[in-house]
């Protein structure tokens, strides 16, 4: 290991070739953590020296490193404004994707910074855009997954797709770590069928899954020479033009619905069953905190039609008191709490004098 590393270092001849390696280090580091991650923060950092450098990452030398809090300043503006991409097709980012692309080459320049290099965090500690635009993933019910359960079986590979589909919802697990699943991942634990896939934050996440749907995917590993339980040519953006194509099919335009909506119906039916259990709700999506649950739960269970802010301004209906007789006012009276006992006693008193 040790020769390795020493290999490594003495090996480099120039500083370009110094901070390629460093920046490859670092993106395979973010990589063991999840291969979108490393994606992400690859074409965020890439950009980043592409739109001020003009260069690639396997070109920089070490006065490219180099910026001012200004620089950084102008280039978080300039990304919120309207532009085009490579295709030519006109793009404007939305602030949580400004942040997402800032905090990666911030999270680089820490890394630089402790292997040594003449660069300074400071450069990046600018304020993130306050994120009124993020807007969040549509959640359906079980109902609606189901069209796209039985839609996709008649694409291509239908029915691989349709269980990556069944899968998200009962399970609850995001794209990412699914089609990292290897036919391993599938077991038995006291008699019951299971699935356990590596989550976000590197947690591991088992879940039981019906008989049937077990059967049918060891039906799928039997048509399967692969380790993999998904195919390579399975990847994110492959799905996100099938979820595409199936929304026209099914006449659906929300264009929030997603494939991660797909984990979100699978918390809101636990929601339904459980009848809103905080704890089931948060073991469904792997949230390490309560208050993603909580606030999931406090999105769903809010009823625009019964919210006290419709009743103001609007007379109190006192027609129920109008059947009661004076023993039932007074006992009515003296269940009243004290606030009420004394704002009554304040009127009464102030007929009286008049």
């Amino acid at each position: 290991m040790t020769a390795t590393v020493l290999e490594l270092h003495t090996g480099l001849k120039s500083e370009n070739e110094r901070i390629t390696n460093s920046i490859e280090t670092f993106l395979e580091g973010k990589g063991l953590k999840s291969t979108n991650t490393k994606t992400t923060y690859t074409k965020s950092i890439g950009q980043f020296f592409e739109d001020t450098r003009g260069k690639k990452l396997d070109e920089l030398v070490m006065t490219d490193l180099v910026f001012t809090f200004e620089e950084v300043q102008n280039y978080q503006i300039a990304l919120t404004k309207v532009m085009k991409d490579d295709e030519g097709k006109v793009r404007k980012y939305k602030n949580k994707t400004i942040n997402g692309k800032i905090d990666a080459v911030r999270s680089l320049y820490k890394y630089l910074m402790s292997n040594d290099y003449p660069v300074k965090r400071a450069w990046f500690d600018i304020d993130n855009l306050t994120e009124f635009d993020s807007d969040s993933y549509s959640v359906i019910t079980w109902e609606v997954a189901e069209q796209f359960i039985n839609a996709v079986k008649g694409h291509k590979d239908g029915e691989m797709k349709s269980l990556l589909i069944e899968l998200a919802v009962v399970t609850s697990y995001r794209l990412d770590s699914m089609l990292e699943m290897t036919w391993d991942s599938f077991g038995e634990k006291n008699g019951v069928k299971c699935v356990k896939v590596l989550g976000k934050g590197q947690k591991w996440d088992e879940k039981p899954i019906k008989n049937e749907l077990f059967e049918r995917f060891m039906e799928l590993k039997k048509q399967s020479d692969s380790d993999r339980v998904f195919p390579a040519n399975l990847y994110a953006r492959a799905v996100t033009r099938m979820m595409d194509k199936l929304k026209k099919e099914l006449g659906i335009v929300d264009k929030n619905l997603t494939f991660h909506s797909f984990k979100k119906c699978g918390m809101y039916e636990v929601n339904v069953i459980t009848g809103g259990d905080i704890k089931e709700i948060q073991r469904q999506g792997n949230h390490s905190s309560e208050l993603t649950p909580l606030k999931f739960y406090m999105e769903q269970s809010k009823d625009l039609s019964q919210m006290p802010c419709l009743q103001i301004g609007e007379q109190v209906d006192l027609s129920p008191l109008e059947s009661l007789d004076k023993d039932e006012l007074i006992k009515l009276i003296m269940s009243s709490g004290r606030d009420v006992q004394t704002k009554l006693m304040q009127t009464f008193e102030a007929t009286e004098q008049n």
